[in-house]
């Protein structure tokens, strides 16, 4: 309700409380807009390109690990190899202190050097089918070309198998790759054909992509997250169900229980479904759910720098707790203890207490013509999350097979974005599932150390990678 200074000055004479309601909403409601305006990749779930140019607050504590490699980890460096493809010798031909004629003196020792690079050349093999007369019959024979020299003329696998690579793995457009293989490879490849290729890639995968959703079905704990894409100058889903092993994508225009219900993994499935509390999730209720810790820490974040609220401050150092407790144990237990877990659990729910005691009731504007139920504000909505998902958010306690974040499938879904930066959308919605077939095949191969020029070589020849349920016992 607006109201002019002639119907406010009346108001004030008329019902002072009446002013002071209208001013603590207009208040409420600046505190809503600044948070709005604040909120970054950081302490929100808005993704990082959609931060402004400034500085954000990083959930990483300075001084806990140093710069550079940490301890443990596996370093790599060139080292000199035993046969190399080529060697020059670099001998003296007079001697650099007296000048005397080196010519015809052994040599005494040598230091090897070895220079690592790349030789980019076009490489075509001509088949020859000979014909030759038999003496005895004086019939004609002619060898016969391998079955797979079909044309006078045509591309090798290997050059369908890199294209695919360029295109799927490096996100190179069509157009540019083809302009690449003409201009440093003199093969003149158009589009098409890279297309054509793609297609029957994806057509050789259905084993692959049956394994895959098999496995998912029977793991312990899975991933899933979504994130938005244009197809056709349209807003549509890819959706990403995944492990340490497996990659699973699924283009949806609906975002919802529609799109989780076609990719067929979350029906009936029994272990649990690590999210971001999106509650379309909580539509499937075979599976246990596990909430993503590290969102919930950004919007702490987002509370304690738009409010300064204590209790927020208090959650985070709670969680981070936790998960330092769970770090150390994870090498001679499976859970926390349960006096541990209940000490916790009291702690966490202190701190929701608390914060709801903090936190004033929604101001009613007397006279207002909208009905219904009061807006909350975020804060109030995120600490009635924390204490409905309490036993979701804490289930790393319990089970440590369970991660603290969702972090595995934001990885995986973060090729989409870089791959939608560099090409932009999709065209046509056959194209945008053949790339997410594709693509989850390499993540799938990938993740189980199989190069993804050698797994799309494997699947031209129709025997593409099948993951095996070993790899995911460790």
């Amino acid at each position: 309700m607006m109201l002019n200074r002639e119907e406010l000055r009346a108001l004030c004479l008329k019902d002072p409380d009446a002013v002071i309601a209208i001013i603590e909403q207009l208040e409420a409601r600046i505190v809503d807009l600044e948070s709005r305006f604040n909120r970054n990749s950081h302490n929100s779930n808005n993704p990082p390109s959609s931060d402004r140019f400034r500085k954000t607050k990083s959930l990483r504590k300075t001084g806990i690990r140093h710069t550079g490699g940490q301890e443990g980890h596996k370093g790599t460096t060139l080292v000199q190899t035993e046969k190399p493809d080529a060697i020059q010798n670099h001998k003296p031909d007079s001697c650099e202190h007296c000048g005397a004629n080196l010519h015809g003196v052994t040599t005494s020792s040598i230091e090897k050097r070895q220079v690592f690079g790349v030789i980019i050349k076009r490489h075509v093999v001509e088949h020859r089918s000979h014909q030759k007369e038999c003496p005895h019959c004086h019939k004609l024979t002619r060898g016969q070309f391998p079955d797979q020299v079909t044309q006078p003329v045509q591309y090798d696998q290997s050059v369908i198998s890199a294209a695919a690579c360029f295109h799927n793995f490096g996100f190179v457009p069509y157009d540019p790759l083809s302009k690449m293989f003409r201009d440093i490879l003199k093969i003149p490849i158009s589009p098409a054909t890279m297309i054509n290729g793609d297609i029957r890639i994806a057509a050789s995968l259905g084993s692959h992509d049956k394994a895959v959703r098999e496995l998912l079905s029977q793991s312990p704990v899975i991933h899933c997250d979504e994130t938005g894409f244009r197809v056709n100058a349209d807003n549509q889903w890819l959706h990403v169900t995944s492990t340490e092993w497996l990659t699973l994508y699924q283009t949806h225009r609906s975002r919802g229980s529609a799109a989780i219900r076609d990719m067929g993994i979350l029906p009936d499935y029994r272990g649990v479904a690590v999210h971001d509390c999106y509650t379309s999730y909580y539509q499937f209720s075979a599976c246990d759910h596990a909430l993503c810790i590290a969102h919930l820490m950004r919007e702490l974040n987002g509370v304690l720098e738009n409010t300064g609220h204590v209790w927020a401050q208090e959650m985070l150092d709670l969680l981070e707790t936790i998960y330092d407790r769970i770090e150390d144990a994870k090498p001679c237990s499976h859970s926390l203890d349960l006096w541990t877990t209940g000490t916790f659990e009291q702690e966490f729910m202190r701190i929701c207490e608390d914060g709801l005691a903090g936190i004033p009731p929604p101001v009613p504007i007397p006279g207002s013509l909208r009905r219904g139920r009061k807006r909350q504000s975020a804060e109030k909505n995120l600490l009635d999350r924390l204490i409905r998902r309490k036993r979701d958010i804490l289930r790393c306690m319990y089970d440590f097979n369970v991660p603290f974040t969702n972090n595995q499938a934001e990885r995986d879904l973060r090729m989409m974005k870089v791959r939608q930066k560099r090409s932009g959308g999709f065209r046509t919605h056959d194209g945008a599932t053949m790339f997410c077939k594709i693509r989850g095949y390499i993540s799938t191969a990938m993740k189980n150390g199989v190069s993804p020029f050698i797994a799309i070589q494997d699947a031209l020849k129709g025997s593409p990678f099948i993951p095996q349920a070993p790899a995911m016992a460790e």
